[in-house]
């Protein structure tokens, strides 16, 4: 009934829900995937498929996830992940393609994408390159644009960098846009401006959900246009990786639909 409501409020038939999570190339919580073997690594995939399937995920943005890995036996989690969870569309963003080693950032859908784009930018050395993936999905033949992002760690000026790219890749863009991912910021002047930089809100900033628990910090982030409207949000404890999973439910303004 709740629901029913808002979709004659918001003009939508049901709410979206969307989800971003550091997979760490499936790691676990181990300390680094070359301590694990194949086999521990194929297993903890898995298990993220098992913990995020009763949230009944639209959108999934990952970061940290193999295309193809020697450490992991070369097979692709994004498609894994995606197969696991039902998720018929899947793009990965591949940052990184040195020694074997072809990883980025990646995002699943339950809805068609209509375009994508991958950009890559160099982080701190000597740490391999991070950046982002976004594709336009279709819903209801509406297109809202979402970004699976992972910023550098260690040098503000870098992050930036890689926030005007992805400014630059979003300026011409006419539709809601939600931007998921390990921003490995937490919230303060420094992303305050990044939301400024690119048009978008988080929710509840001041929140302390801790994304992050070795450092007890809130560094993975959805943000959205003003377009969309947060029905629910929330930070998952069960150990997925070094990172939780955080989970958001929304609808979309009915003007934007109209």
């Amino acid at each position: 009934m709740i629901w029913w409501l808002l979709s004659i409020s918001y003009g939508w038939s049901e709410p979206l829900t969307v989800a971003t999570l550091n997979l760490g190339h499936g790691r676990g919580t181990g300390v680094h995937q070359t301590f694990q073997s194949q086999q521990a690594i194929q297993q903890n995939v898995d298990r993220v498929s098992e913990i995020i399937s009763p949230f009944s995920v639209d959108v999934l943005a990952l970061q940290e996830v193999d295309t193809r890995a020697w450490w992991s036996g070369g097979w692709n989690q994004t498609q894994r992940l995606g197969d696991g969870l039902e998720l018929p569309y899947v793009l990965g963003g591949t940052h990184s393609q040195k020694a074997g080693l072809i990883y980025g950032t990646g995002l699943l859908s339950r809805f068609e994408f209509a375009q994508s784009n991958t950009v890559s930018k160099r982080s701190t050395f000597p740490l391999p390159p991070k950046g982002f993936v976004m594709a336009t999905m279709m819903v209801e033949q509406q297109p809202i644009v979402v970004v699976s992002l992972h910023l550098d760690p260690i040098r503000a000026a870098i992050r930036k960098q890689q926030v005007l790219s992805l400014q630059h890749a979003l300026e011409t863009i006419e539709a809601p846009i939600i931007i998921m991912g390990d921003f490995n910021v937490e919230w303060g002047a420094e992303l305050e401006q990044f939301c400024t930089i690119l048009n978008v809100s988080a929710h509840q900033p001041l929140e302390a959900w801790v994304t992050f628990p070795k450092l007890h910090r809130r560094l993975d982030w959805i943000l959205f246009s003003d377009e969309i409207e947060v029905l629910a949000y929330e930070t998952v404890e069960q150990k997925l990786s070094d990172h939780r999973l955080v989970v958001a439910t929304v609808d979309v303004r009915g003007d934007v639909l109209d």
